[in-house]
């Protein structure tokens, strides 16, 4: 009796799947905002410029940069500060460089920030080349000894890189890495260049 006659519509499915779609999609709309933001954020946090790099170094720590170092790349982001220092063209066998880093926290045991960073730039292939560890080298800075991690690179150059983490002059955690040409980097550069953090 209560059979479908052949002039009746089908019954429309519920629409379930075009509010998944609509979901998926704004979800992924969403998303590409976010990125973007964030992207832009970075982008304008980096920067290129000699002297900003420079200032934005001095502003890490204050220290004396030798002559021939040059101010390469700055950022700031999310409470973390970066500036690069480099003598020489990139590439050149007697390329050197300065790093320093301020982290945002500043109750961190010094050695496990130092870890937890170097092991970050490992995971990005940033510190890949420096991979043959020396020992440990002893410092003075500010009348305190500090440990510097000692790295040769990987390949047949005479690089070495020397990294520290200390307390910086605004009390918050200061990472320093200093690398080049093993003839020039020594113990003696290195600990000029603590002398000078003020």
């Amino acid at each position: 009796m209560d059979q479908a006659t052949g002039n009746e519509l089908p019954r429309k499915k519920s629409g379930v799947l075009k509010w998944v779609l609509l979901g998926c999609g704004g979800l992924l709309v969403l998303g590409l905002v976010i990125l973007g933001v964030v992207g832009y954020f970075a982008y304008r946090s980096f920067n290129m410029d000699p002297a900003q790099a420079e200032a934005a170094a001095n502003d890490i720590q204050p220290l004396t940069i030798p002559a021939d170092f040059k101010g390469q790349f700055s950022m700031s982001m999310m409470g973390m500060k970066m500036a690069t220092l480099e003598s020489g063209a990139r590439g050149d066998p007697n390329n050197s460089r300065i790093v320093l880093m301020q982290m945002p926290n500043t109750r961190a045991d010094q050695d496990a920030v130092r870890k937890q960073m170097i092991d970050s730039m490992e995971r990005r292939g940033g510190y890949q080349s420096f991979l043959n560890r020396r020992p440990d080298e002893t410092f003075r800075l500010r009348g305190a000894d500090i440990q510097a991690q000692v790295n040769s690179r990987s390949d047949k150059s005479n690089s070495v890189q020397y990294t520290l983490v200390f307390q910086g002059t605004s009390g918050k955690t200061v990472m320093l890495m200093v690398s080049g040409d093993e003839n020039r980097i020594t113990h003696e550069f290195v600990q000029m260049l603590l002398d000078s953090v003020k």
